[in-house]
């Protein structure tokens, strides 16, 4: 599904999954790819880099493939940022499914690495958080930075401001705020408070109910996406991995900021 999003900063054009069975969700003003649990292919000339959340297949199988036979054929490579042990273990699994395909240099544009910062802009940058889920998982936060002046030098002429940073004071303070933020799949307890924050927050809602296969599998429900937006204070919620009944459930909470994609049949 392709949405479209105000911000701050502009209209992000979102491409998100619509299946209860994949992830991802492709930013396009900013070549953006978080997860790669499905992707289409004529979004694919503009991905960048590549973040995950976590390495279940839902998540980084079925568009895995796709993106790596898409940009070996016209000789990218395309950065795939993840957690250190995801870093050490998709390898293996994409060596594998190489193998079993009789295609040795299959996943060759897709270069993994450990991270806990990526630049996408250069006034936006990436970092991950843990989340609660079965394994090990983290979500993303996209930041944007932006200088300001120090108050100290408030009241001075450009001119002055300008020698005081020749002779190599500092005259700028940085700060910043979230802009976007891809949770991948979690419990309530997962999510910070920066999340909510986010001018743009995509989650999930695969379970129908709280109760201890919630807390086992590691997801979020509709009583768990109300409580989210009594706590939002961002501009757009997009709700991602739900199913129908979860999506049922979801259409009955009535709040402007929130869209609901995709369902599976019952």
């Amino acid at each position: 599904m392709k949405l479209h999003v105000a911000t701050s900063q502009g209209e992000l054009t979102l491409v998100v999954s619509d299946s209860l069975y994949s992830q991802c969700v492709f930013v396009r003003q900013w070549g953006l790819l978080v997860d790669l649990g499905d992707f289409m292919l004529p979004d694919m000339a503009g991905v960048r880099t590549v973040l995950l959340t976590h390495s279940h297949l839902d998540h980084v199988l079925h568009g895995c493939a796709k993106l790596a036979l898409y940009a070996k054929k016209r000789d990218r490579t395309v950065p795939v940022w993840t957690s250190p042990e995801d870093a050490e273990r998709l390898p293996e699994l994409f060596g594998q499914l190489a193998a079993f395909d009789r295609i040795p240099a299959l996943f060759a544009a897709l270069d993994v690495r450990p991270s806990d910062e990526v630049e996408v802009r250069s006034d936006l940058v990436a970092r991950p958080f843990t989340t609660r889920h079965a394994i090990p998982s983290r979500g993303w936060t996209v930041w944007r930075r932006t200088s300001h002046l120090l108050p100290s030098f408030e009241g001075l002429s450009q001119d002055e401001i300008a020698e005081r940073a020749r002779a190599g004071e500092q005259v700028e303070g940085a700060s910043e705020k979230p802009l976007f933020t891809f949770t991948g799949d979690t419990t309530l307890a997962g999510i910070p408070e920066h999340a909510l924050e986010s001018e743009v927050l995509v989650t999930e809602c695969a379970m129908p109910s709280r109760g201890p296969a919630l807390e086992r599998f590691g997801h979020l429900c509709p009583v768990d996406i109300e409580e989210l937006l009594t706590r939002f204070t961002g501009r757009a919620m997009v709700v991602t991995h739900t199913s129908h009944r979860t999506r049922e459930e979801l259409t009955g909470i009535d709040d402007s900021r929130m869209t609901v994609v995709g369902a599976e049949a019952p």
